[in-house]
């Protein structure tokens, strides 16, 4: 994968991501042939994994043109806002907290001269990260992108892309579009997706986290609470991040998911398979609440986490509530029909781990 990095980062020059970016995507391409072998894909199909040259932060999951492969493809702006953060955490622990000039969490993704702002924001971050600490962001930045790569693969291996392609003549589920007013799928069917994956990828991550693959040489460093609270820490920050720009430009579609019930269902689908591997640990204790600890000692650098205070509201509380119980009803409607196109084979956990096809995801 040497020189992968280069042409990912289309024309923006920063050595240590490039490097980074090489060692990362290669991994990651091991992934998907190692998930090609787990799940029955279709005859002749593949995955492949790319970045695209967009300045928002994105990711999108696809079939090809003309069916013969599926694809996961990140934004540049995707890859430079992970970048920010995992620098961030990095080098702010590397100061023992103290306040620095760091990279917002926001992306300045708007105008013409947003390569000037991907420059700028590459630049700070490599000033402020000290070489002993690329350690660190280099297993953040991955652990939180597998993160990611995890819902886009599930939108594959759960037959979501196959569906659409039956039932609407596209196979592409790309994050961004499916949060604005006019989504290309009804709103029930874009709930059922995002949660559907949600859950599956919360499994995979757990899973990965205490039993990794050879090559996923950093989740063999650490244990699998340290793994498992770097990727929720760094999901929970993609979903904070999402919140705060759908509250600041009212572009959420009235039903897409809150971002931070997400976040909860992912929690909660990690603490099952986390709580078979640890049965005498307790993982909102060890682990999410683990994350937010560490989250916390951030807020000076991104007030807007304080989001997240939204979730001792009772008024909030009572919303995501009542979104769960509907998300459960969609379960019942849409499952059926959707999952006849999830894909087969061994999966990556045993069989008498996984309850049924058919998940609630309140239950």
């Amino acid at each position: 994968m040497s020189g992968f990095g280069k042409q990912a980062l289309f024309g923006l020059h920063c050595e240590r991501l490039e490097r980074l970016l090489d060692r990362t995507f290669d991994l990651l391409h091991q992934l998907a042939r190692h998930l090609e072998d787990a799940f029955d894909f279709p005859s002749g199909r593949t995955l492949e994994v790319r970045v695209s040259e967009e300045p928002v932060v994105n990711a999108r999951a696809c079939l090809e043109e003309g069916e013969s492969r599926y694809g996961i493809e990140f934004t540049l702006g995707m890859i430079i806002w992970l970048d920010g953060v995992a620098a961030t955490l990095a080098a702010h622990v590397a100061r023992d907290f103290e306040e620095a000039p760091y990279p917002p969490l926001a992306l300045d993704a708007g105008g013409d001269d947003w390569r000037a702002a991907f420059k700028h924001r590459l630049d700070l971050s490599s000033q402020h990260l000290p070489e002993d600490h690329h350690g660190a962001w280099e297993s953040f930045f991955q652990k939180a992108l597998l993160g990611i790569f995890a819902h886009e693969f599930f939108h594959i291996a759960r037959g979501h892309l196959d569906w659409q392609r039956a039932r609407y003549g596209a196979a592409e589920v790309n994050e961004r579009s499916l949060r604005q007013t006019k989504a290309p799928i009804r709103s029930d069917e874009v709930r059922y997706l995002e949660f559907d994956a949600d859950i599956f990828a919360a499994r995979m991550v757990a899973h990965l986290a205490f039993d990794p693959p050879e090559f996923l040489i950093r989740w063999r460093v650490g244990t699998s609470t340290e793994s498992l609270i770097e990727t929720l820490l760094g999901l929970t920050l993609f979903f904070v991040s999402i919140e705060a720009e759908e509250r600041t430009l009212g572009s959420r579609a009235p039903d897409y998911p809150r971002p931070l019930l997400r976040m909860i269902v992912m929690a909660t689908f990690m603490s099952r398979s986390w709580s078979r591997a640890n049965p005498s640990g307790d993982f909102w204790m060890e682990v999410f609440a683990g994350a937010l600890s560490v989250l916390s000692l951030f807020e000076a650098l991104y007030p807007e986490i304080d989001l997240l205070r939204t979730l001792l509201d009772s008024g909030e509380n009572t919303k995501l509530m009542e979104e769960a119980d509907r998300l459960s009803d969609f379960f019942d409607t849409l499952q059926p029909d959707i999952v006849e196109y999830a894909f087969d084979g061994a999966g990556l956990w045993p069989r008498d781990e996984d309850e049924s096809l058919y998940i609630d995801p309140k239950s």
